[in-house]
């Protein structure tokens, strides 16, 4: 087995950064998008489960929601609408 020589030892140590920088790169893309997906997919499904059930939501209700990106607050309106009828008891 041939010794490396100390430009291929650089040109190693390059690629195994580059390979982490990208490795880390789509992590945190993936994260970020994860954070950003998921309250607008549950935004989504509030205002598919209002609709379905007759809720009528103005535009700046449906406005309101489709906003949101805080995750508690949109399961918590998730939970109200299996038995609200009316968007002021959504919001109460």
């Amino acid at each position: 087995m041939k010794a490396m020589q100390p430009d291929e030892y650089v040109g190693a140590a390059a690629t195994m950064i580059r390979e982490s920088a990208a490795k880390k790169g789509l992590e945190e893309g993936l994260e970020k998008g994860l954070e950003k997906g998921v309250p607008q997919g549950e935004a989504r499904a509030l205002l598919l489960v209002l609709d379905r059930r007759g809720v009528d939501l103005s535009a700046e209700e449906r406005e309101r929601i489709s906003s949101c990106g805080d995750q508690a607050q949109l399961e918590s309106w998730i939970e109200r609408s299996l038995v609200v009828t009316t968007s002021a008891e959504l919001f109460a």
